[in-house]
């Protein structure tokens, strides 16, 4: 008994011992598992345990920001190694130095946002406080990582209910930030024996306030938005290595788009990244693509090449074209890395990963209203990424009647990348109260309910097409985007006010001592 009690104090005394990496590793990993697209909910919990234990037993600052960043390290790389595959995509091997700093690199660096969160938590003693403190501390490290100091809200907790629709439906007054916070604040309650049955409460609470939400949208009336299809042709990246490939694609593209359908269809949705040419405002494209298929209207995304400047800009646009008029919307939430190169005056050795031309895709400007498309329709447009971001749907979500998001997945690989794009969208649906018809080159495209289910779907890397008729609940606008700016608002001035008190308490007891 004795020499186990030295070999636990021996355990125990050394600073990076393989227990705390042990339980730092499994706790960051355990989150992932919990999220898109394992969904292993009940690890959740075992994972924040896992981030309480190191929390009490740590027994210097550099144990605790070791161990932080390890768990970060764990997190970020398990649930975002796809990125490297994005190196590999079209087949020349130019990039393929760089997969170390993209599967090792990257989440080394994103691993500092959570020892930031574990410093940050650790002088919160006393059990209650420092279960909200952690809650709170998450959310705010999220919301910090999510635009600064390059915009990337991948990979948030909040999307691990995505899988439960009960409990989904609180992403309609609280947002995926407010989501986080809540499991953050139940799985810790859990790890206190005396909180237990309130976290219990709060969890079935949660799930019975989403389940009436279910309910009351089940008896609001539908409102058909349109007959669409979409279509999922599955090129690879190296797809348009030749003009003969690209001819090839566009007969593809066309060929999918005008097979029969069940009834007339009122939009036709190609992905982005499907379109082989650069247009501009003179293309010939936009007359042969609007009067292809006698009178239905096209959306697609392509290249496009503004003229009106001295310099060549170019854009990541989705253009709507029509027999008689089209326009176009600009990505706005640029790629870092992928389709532009921030601060390229200060490493301009760093070249584009994407096939953006020139110098790059440039920034589009965010509209002031939803735009118009078949029979007086109002759509929000997303392309690729823009999906993940709570703030590019606020405040136009109000006037919209359903969502469109076109996507190239086909970056990604066979990887986890694709499955957890499309739980966003889930996601931001339930936010914004409206339909999602997301249309991804090699998959997963869909058709998203207000409610956040997958109503029909296409496979990973499957070539094929979708129709579908969408629907809309009026149900207004939710109270999520309604209060959206207060709801950030008051994560931040909790965030602040909460370590202002702890600091005056600290400052406190060092004055008495």
């Amino acid at each position: 008994m004795r020499l186990i009690k030295l070999s636990k104090d021996y355990l125990l005394s050394k600073k990076y011992n393989y227990l705390f990496c042990i339980i730092s590793l499994c706790s960051g990993l355990f989150i992932t598992l919990a999220q898109p697209p394992f969904y292993l909910f009940f690890l959740l919990p075992i994972s924040v345990w896992g981030i309480l234990w190191l929390l009490e037993n740590s027994r210097s600052i550099r144990q605790i920001l070791f161990c932080g960043w390890l768990c970060g390290f764990a997190y970020f790389s398990s649930g975002l190694y796809w990125i490297g595959n994005s190196l590999f995509a079209e087949g020349s091997g130019q990039f393929i130095w760089l997969w170390p700093f993209s599967f090792l690199g990257i989440p080394a660096v994103l691993a500092c946002y959570i020892a930031l969160l574990f410093l940050l938590t650790k002088h919160f003693e006393n059990n209650y406080t420092r279960a909200i403190a952690l809650s709170v501390n998450w959310v705010f490290i999220e919301l910090l990582r999510s635009y600064f100091p390059l915009p990337f809200p991948w990979h948030l907790l909040g999307y691990a209910v995505v899988w439960e629709d009960n409990l989904l439906q609180l992403a309609a007054y609280i947002g995926v930030y407010g989501i986080s916070l809540l499991l953050m604040l139940i799985s810790s309650l859990f790890y206190y024996k005396a909180s237990r049955i309130f976290a219990v409460f709060l969890l079935l609470g949660s799930w019975a306030f989403g389940h009436k939400q279910l309910s009351y949208s089940a008896a609001i009336e539908e409102q058909s938005q349109g007959y669409i299809r979409i279509i999922q042709p599955s090129f690879s990246m190296d797809y348009f290595s030749s003009e003969e490939a690209r001819k090839n694609a566009v007969t593809k593209l066309l060929e999918s788009s005008s097979q029969p359908s069940k009834k007339k269809l009122d939009l036709i949705i190609w992905p982005e990244g499907v379109f082989p040419y650069t247009l501009h405002k003179n293309s010939g494209w936009f007359y042969v693509l609007g009067n292809y298929f006698q009178g239905t209207p096209l959306l697609m995304g392509s290249d496009y090449l503004s003229m009106d400047s001295k310099e060549d800009v170019f854009y990541n646009s989705m253009f709507f074209i029509t027999p008689t008029d089209w326009w176009r919307y600009d990505k706005q939430i640029l790629v870092p890395f992928g389709e532009y190169v921030p601060a390229k005056s200060y490493i301009p050795f760093i070249k584009k990963i994407a096939r953006g031309l020139g110098e790059g895709f440039t920034h589009g400007l965010k509209p002031s209203s939803p735009f118009t498309i078949f029979a007086n329709k109002k759509v929000i447009t997303a392309i690729c990424y823009e999906i993940i971001f709570t703030s590019h749907f606020y405040p136009l979500a109000a006037q919209a009647d359903f969502i469109i998001n076109i996507t190239n997945d086909a970056w990604f690989g066979d990887s986890i990348g694709p499955a957890q794009h499309l739980a966003m969208a889930q996601l931001r649906a339930v936010e914004t109260a409206l339909p999602v018809v997301r249309a991804a080159n090699n998959g997963i495209s869909a058709i998203i309910s207000p409610q956040g289910k997958v109503l029909q779907r296409l496979s990973l890397n499957k070539d094929d097409a979708l129709d579908y008729e969408i629907y809309k609940k009026s149900s207004g606008e939710t109270f999520y985007h309604e209060f959206f700016i207060k709801i950030f608002a008051i994560i931040t001035c909790t965030f602040v006010i909460m370590h202002i008190v702890r600091l005056r308490i600290f400052l406190s007891l060092r004055c008495r001592k």
